[in-house]
């Protein structure tokens, strides 16, 4: 899918709750290679810094997509399931 989890698939730099990682800063580099579209799960009030840090990553990259300076490649949602067999 296009949503960034972890159910005990791979190591949680944040903590776990109920099998869950709590995303924190020491996820942000994958975070940041990640192509999925949507991220599962922040805690307000645990790492905020890497909320705020994943959400300027966004912003800069909505400018250079509008400023020309980075092109958004639909490709690999496009190959998606969930895509290629709509009705």
């Amino acid at each position: 899918m296009t949503r960034f989890k972890d159910w005990g698939e791979r190591e949680c730099h944040g903590k776990r709750v109920r099998a869950i990682c709590i995303i924190g800063t020491g996820d942000l580099p994958e975070l940041a290679q990640s192509k999925k579209l949507f991220v599962n799960k922040f805690h307000q009030n645990f790492h905020p810094y890497g909320y705020d840090c994943l959400e300027e990553l966004i912003a800069n990259r909505t400018r250079d997509i509008y400023l020309g300076d980075l092109a958004f490649d639909s490709r690999y949602y496009g190959t998606l399931g969930f895509v290629k067999n709509k009705i």
